[in-house]
């Protein structure tokens, strides 16, 4: 199976949309669709179906994009292995609030001490870097609260305390005044939702989406 068309099927699965895949991959849609039958027809099964005006994956085309993505990640790191076999590569995935007050020390630490190790980092919510750790693509994840039963190793640990802020001119009324949450997939956002149920309250919300700009939910008539 030819990894361009591999990638070219991510794409796809990821914008659930020919078109958008193609204008990412500057080739026609045509060649899109092409690349997607050939998979089809070498697996004997259906991978997308339309939905509206874009595609779906079927449940044949979700287990391949997983597949996929694993065989890739694990070509990638072959392939750095062996350009990088007298220095190494050291791929880091972090959470957004421990690239800004945990990592840069140690990571400037480790350029000190290993000059000759190619660094590169992505900073994405949690579920992203689990993800991406899962599949090969990244070496290293710095976050909190791995998933269960995933056969990760934990190296080090250390407690972390969230504390809620607001403006300092005037006491806010938690019920009536807008929370500002993390993206999706965000530790933060889950301590922060949890800490709304736990008090059994729904105010309005505005959340920092990832890539998208604010979204913004107003309060429910009903506590949480």
């Amino acid at each position: 199976m030819s990894t361009t068309r591999m990638e070219t099927f991510l794409v796809v699965a990821r914008h659930s949309s020919i078109r958008r895949a193609a204008t990412q991959l500057h080739i026609t849609e045509a060649a899109v669709s092409a690349a997607v039958a050939h998979i089809e027809k070498q697996l004997g099964a259906k991978l997308i179906a339309k939905a509206g005006r874009g595609i779906t994956l079927t449940e044949a085309g979700r287990i391949y994009a997983e597949y996929c993505r694993s065989i890739l990640g694990l070509m990638n790191e072959a392939q750095a292995a062996v350009r990088h076999a007298e220095t190494g590569r050291l791929r880091i995935g972090v959470v957004a609030t421990a690239g800004e007050y945990v990592l840069l020390r140690p990571l400037a630490a480790f350029r000190n001490r290993y000059p000759d190790i190619e660094l590169s980092l992505s900073v994405n919510p949690r579920d992203v870097l689990f993800l991406e750790l899962h599949h090969h693509e990244t070496d290293l994840v710095i976050a909190g609260r791995p998933p269960r039963d995933a056969g990760l190793v934990t190296r080090a640990r250390r407690p972390s305390r969230l504390v809620v802020v607001g403006a300092p001119d005037h006491r806010a009324d938690p019920l009536r005044t807008t929370w500002l949450l993390r993206g999706r997939g965000s530790g933060t956002r889950d301590a922060t939702l949890g800490l709304l149920d736990q008090l059994q309250i729904s105010p309005p919300t505005l959340t920092l989406a990832q890539g998208d700009g604010l979204v913004s939910r107003p309060c429910s008539s009903r506590a949480r």
